[in-house]
């Protein structure tokens, strides 16, 4: 929820203000927080109105004809045909007097295919924001960062790089403090155990919340809070 999510005001900012205008490659390591980020940044366009967001998982999706089963079936939107010209002229439509985003999780697999053949799916997703018909957001790890890179792919100067790291010693500290609260839990020698959390996690988010997870169920053995 809204009130548990720390560390990332200011990728949720740029990404929310710029909706509609800009296109953005999410690039980080596994367990980083992208696909958090990429939730909290949808949640918000979804309650202005002002941007329509639209949101793909394509954690399963190896090709073409797997990305438009998923966006048909994740969107609820009917493309009139499985091809880049049908994915075109669906959001064409669609688009109307409201900007469009979409927003597209875990895309190295399907990028590493696309490569293959020659990016026809890509190149429609980069008319279409050169277009102002739609804009995009992309998550990924290697795959998308060499895309970025690559000086013959449609990716070459097309989404602005949004590099997640390691979580702040403040926010880290938040992130494991907050939820304990929330559920009465009272850290004993609060300051030594947040300084022995900080230098076993490094700040890395997921170790933050595993941590977190196991001072949890220490408490439930204890039968104590």
């Amino acid at each position: 929820p809204e009130t548990m999510f720390f560390g990332r005001e200011a990728e949720v900012k740029t990404l929310v203000e710029k909706a509609g205008v800009a296109d953005y490659a999410i690039i980080g390591n596994r367990k980083i927080g992208k696909t958090s980020l990429l939730k909290r940044a949808w949640a918000r366009l979804a309650a202005s109105g002002q941007i329509k967001p639209l949101m793909v998982d394509c954690q399963t999706v190896r090709d073409a004809a797997g990305f438009f089963a998923a966006f048909q079936a994740q969107t609820g939107i009917k493309l009139p045909s499985a091809t880049p010209e049908g994915f075109t002229a669906a959001l064409k439509d669609l688009r109307q007097d409201t900007p469009l985003v979409l927003m597209m999780d875990e895309v190295d697999a399907l990028l590493t295919d696309e490569q293959a053949h020659g990016e026809p799916l890509a190149a429609a997703w980069r008319a279409l924001a050169q277009a102002g018909v739609c804009r995009f957001v992309f998550c990924g790890s290697t795959g998308l960062a060499r895309r970025l890179d690559d000086p013959h792919s449609v990716f070459f100067n097309f989404p602005q790089p949004m590099p997640l790291g390691y979580l702040g010693p403040e926010t880290a500290r938040l992130v494991l403090t907050q939820p304990l609260e929330t559920l009465g839990i009272i850290l004993e020698d609060e300051e030594k155990l947040l300084s022995e959390a900080w230098a076993l996690t490094s700040g890395h988010p997921y170790f933050i919340q595993y941590l977190g997870r196991g001072l949890v169920d220490a408490a439930n053995r204890r039968k104590e809070r």
